[in-house]
């Protein structure tokens, strides 16, 4: 109910989950990317992560693999708030940044 509200009341879409959420209500896929390799790109892409952050990036890739075969909506909001903490460990990326973080401070 949630997406459908985003994609009626925003008909032009200004971030990637909004253009993903309206590709998937005109029953298009925006890419044919899995979950898995989402989060190896993402791993490549984030030279912040060290040792520490290992834990987690072994959760996401095996909540990814999962997502793969199998999506439910408690595994799919896991994986969104692991990925938004290790998202957030990211030097830019502030608080204040964080759109979810901005919702939930109002």
């Amino acid at each position: 109910m949630v997406f459908f509200c985003l994609v009626t009341f925003h008909p032009a879409p200004t971030s990637l989950l909004q253009k993903w959420v309206q590709n998937i209500w005109k029953g298009k896929n925006m890419n044919e990317k899995t979950f898995t390799e989402a989060v190896l790109q993402f791993i490549r892409t984030s030279p912040w992560l060290s040792d520490v952050d290992e834990p987690a990036v072994v959760a996401l890739l095996a909540m990814a693999a999962e997502l793969d075969n199998a999506m439910t909506p408690a595994l799919l909001a896991q994986y969104g708030l692991t990925y938004r903490n290790l998202l957030s460990r990211a030097p830019a990326v502030a608080d204040d940044q964080d759109e979810l973080a901005k919702l939930l401070k109002r």
